[in-house]
């Protein structure tokens, strides 16, 4: 097989290398827009050792696939680097309402380098290593899949919530703050906080959503989409009339299908393209 041949092979391993690191170990804890410093939960001691064990098993793999060479180096340590300045960026670093910006550009930006030391040709197709059952162009679509397929989970989890936050359409719920005894009858001072219950409850909604989504545009079942949202929002009717409630469905459902659109696509043209 002739050099160019090989490129996907590798390109589709780091890149599968760099989504599993950054969007399937381990959740990382994000900003809220209407949450002070102060009010932030404290990060586990655990998040803090596994962040740092994902980020050297991405340079130390990285290495693996390319050969101990300087090209190879180099690139692990930019990955490596990389997986460890995005949580720390997702939590305390880059303001919320530019979550989907960051997450968006610190995809783009690996797969870039990625793509520039593959071209170059400095690294070597992980299947020398390691044997698997199917020729190297298919290996390098299930790669492809499965890196979209885990992209469009939690990524796209933290880029619905990036516009969430910077449209301030996040749910939020009154609790009691403290009580003025100066008035009679005491009158009861209340804040807005974020409903987590109902944040939670839509991002598990999401991520089926996405996944049906990806199949649905895949396969080109674009009336099924149709369909999907049409029942999503008949299930939700009541709620809708609650404005700041349906400003935070609607934004967070096309968030939702314009990244599966955009997934689903992709996944459509490397089966046509690898298989």
């Amino acid at each position: 097989m002739s050099y160019p041949q090989k490129c996907p092979a590798r390109y589709s391993e780091l890149t599968f290398l760099w989504t599993v690191v950054n969007y399937a170990l381990v959740p990382d804890p994000v900003q809220e827009a209407n949450r002070s410093s102060a009010d932030r939960p404290t990060v586990a001691r655990l998040w803090i050792v596994l962040l740092a064990f994902r980020s050297v098993i991405a340079g130390l793999v990285t290495v693996v696939i390319a050969g101990v060479r300087p090209g190879s180096l180099l690139l692990g340590l930019f990955l490596a680097m990389g997986s460890l300045l995005l949580p720390i960026a997702r939590r305390w670093r880059v303001s919320p309402v530019y979550g989907a910006e960051l997450e968006i550009g610190a995809t783009a930006l690996p797969l870039i380098v990625i793509a520039v030391w593959v071209v170059d040709g400095r690294l070597t197709a992980l299947r020398h290593w390691i044997p698997v059952p199917f020729s190297e162009s298919r290996t390098s679509a299930l790669y492809f899949i499965a890196a979209i397929v885990i992209f469009n989970l939690r990524g796209g989890t933290y880029i619905v919530r990036g516009i969430l936050n910077k449209c301030g359409a996040l749910p939020e719920l009154d609790v009691p703050k403290d009580t003025t005894v100066t008035t009679r009858p005491p009158r009861v001072v209340t804040e807005k906080i974020v409903d987590a219950v109902e944040i939670n409850r839509g991002r598990w909604i999401g991520n089926l959503e996405r996944i049906l989504t990806l199949a649905m545009v895949a396969d080109h079942s674009y009336a099924a989409i149709a369909f999907l949202m049409a029942a999503k929002g008949f299930i939700r009717s009541r709620d809708l009339e609650n404005r700041d409630w349906a400003e935070y469905f609607l934004l967070g459902t096309l968030a939702s299908i314009a990244i599966s659109l955009v997934g689903g696509i992709l996944i459509w043209q490397i089966i046509q393209t690898f298989w």
